[in-house]
């Protein structure tokens, strides 16, 4: 889990169980998350969005904005499976 302030509020991202297990650096992962503000801060509630990363892949996130707002990180299409 990882705590950050995007646009001035407290936000937490976090990996789904599948992400978790995936040997990958994770700290990179989440400071790339965290790292788009201008997407995340016009997330609604409940939504599901796909980020392409030339690091990672194509990660996919889930929005539960909350009191406290959780960005969770809910799969990872890795680079060497990302075709144009």
């Amino acid at each position: 889990m990882y705590r950050c302030k995007l646009n001035g509020q407290e936000v937490i991202i976090r990996l789904s169980s599948k992400v978790e297990k995936l040997d990958i650096d994770k700290s990179s992962l989440y400071r790339k998350v965290a790292g788009l503000e201008e997407v995340l801060i016009d997330l609604v509630d409940k939504e599901d969005i796909a980020l392409v990363d030339k690091d990672h892949g194509i990660i996919v996130i889930e929005s539960n904005l909350i009191e406290m707002p959780i960005i969770t990180i809910q799969h990872i299409i890795q680079k060497e499976y990302v075709f144009d």
